[in-house]
């Protein structure tokens, strides 16, 4: 009698708990049900679009005559979307009948896939823009376009006796007759008054945005062919690239110029920036005639950069000897050595990317890699871009592997 009783005992503790059991799973199966699938494998909702910069250039050559033709500029697009917007800078003078579009490129040598996508600034395809007065850059209206990664050209045309400023640019450009005809006269340079474009798109791979000069540029590179270094990162990292090189420009004028990311919206969907800059510096001359020089104005960038919440690989200065500009003063080589001393030891950006390193003649570490200079010792050739963007990619891996950087 004992043993039974103790059975049934055991037997009614055991339903006890098994009710208790189906009760909880009842409870979160009802809550799972209530609950919005979050799983990526699961069939959840895509992400909402949002804005991202696609183009951005930076720089100022000078100011043209507006030829009577469309001037059509390479515009490589690393995203999908379904809206875009640009950015015009004010001007010093008064641009009268200004139209700005967007058309899929065929090729690279200037011709073009319609229809022809035109933009619209307070529901005006043509309009004029006024004079510069501390005013802010004009944003257009939103342009629904179907998006796709690839090349596209940005084409701009003015009105008669119109001036618009132009910049040096590898690639060149085209002029056509029309927006929609083939390009028939290409040159060195793009014009325009456009220096960004957004794009809405679900594209959520953080952008990078490099900034020096000539070298950053692509200046010694091929043509059209895709051999610039930040064009090769983009493809080794598979994230949106920006090029915003200045062919001349210097340290100090950058520091000079501090805030040109201080658009009315900041850069959208930009997180990293890789910095190279210094050959012009030296050799200039300039304001930046001692190591303490550079310093100052180097950490003055960086500081800038990091406030843009960018967080920023800085590359070291690649060799020189050898270009006549950089061999006239035996004192640059010096100065040079210096500033990648304290680029690699003294100025902390979030990871260094060490071109001097990677482009340096292992016997004649003055100079660079014969295979990777084009002919003037002072710019890479394709293989040497190559080079530097395995570097960079090398180093944004590694800082998104140790969590270095700004949140």
């Amino acid at each position: 009698m004992r043993n039974r009783a103790f059975m049934v005992g055991v037997l009614a503790a055991a339903l006890r708990v098994l009710s208790v059991s189906v009760s909880l799973a009842v409870l979160v199966l009802a809550i799972s049900a209530a609950l919005p699938v979050t799983n990526d494998c699961c069939a959840a909702s895509p992400e909402e679009p949002a804005w991202r910069t696609a183009f951005l250039r930076r720089g100022f050559m000078g100011e043209l005559n507006a030829p009577p033709d469309v001037i059509r500029s390479p515009t490589p697009i690393a995203m999908q979307g379904t809206k875009a917007r640009v950015y015009i800078a004010a001007q010093d003078h008064v641009v009268a009948g200004e139209r700005i579009s967007l058309v899929k490129g065929k090729d690279r040598a200037g011709n073009i896939e319609l229809p022809v996508y035109e933009f619209a600034f307070s529901g005006r395809t043509t309009f004029d823009v006024p004079a510069r007065q501390d005013k802010p850059p004009r944003v257009s209206d939103d342009l629904e376009i179907p998006l796709a990664p690839g090349l596209w050209y940005l084409q701009e045309s003015a009105g008669e006796k119109a001036k618009i400023p132009y910049f040096f640019d590898l690639d060149g450009g085209f002029r056509a007759k029309t927006s929609d005809a083939p390009g028939v006269h290409r040159h060195d340079w793009r014009g325009g008054l456009v220096y960004r474009i957004d794009v809405l798109t679900t594209d959520r791979r953080p952008g990078v945005v490099c900034m020096g000069d000539s070298i950053t540029q692509g200046a010694g590179s091929t043509p059209n062919a895709g051999c610039r270094y930040p064009d090769v990162l983009e493809r080794l990292i598979n994230r949106p690239v920006l090029n915003t090189g200045v062919n001349g420009d210097q340290l100090v004028e950058f520091h000079r110029q501090i805030g040109f990311l201080d658009d009315p919206v900041p850069l959208a969907g930009v997180a990293d920036a890789v910095f190279v800059m210094g050959t012009n510096d030296i050799i200039g001359g300039g304001r930046i005639k001692s190591i303490e020089d550079f310093k100052k104005v180097s950490t003055d960038c960086l500081n800038y950069l990091r406030h843009e919440n960018l967080r920023v690989v800085w590359g070291t200065i690649l060799p020189a000897t050898g270009f006549k500009g950089f061999d006239k003063n035996p004192g640059n080589e010096l100065l040079r050595r210096q500033a990648n001393q304290f680029i690699r030891e003294g100025l902390h950006p979030d990871a260094v990317a060490d071109f001097d390193a990677v482009m340096s003649d292992p016997d004649n570490p003055d100079r660079m890699r014969k295979d990777f200079q084009c002919g003037d010792w002072v710019h890479p050739n394709d293989a040497g871009y190559k080079a530097m963007a395995t570097e960079a990619a090398r180093q944004l891996r590694a800082e998104k592997r140790d969590g270095a950087g700004r949140e």
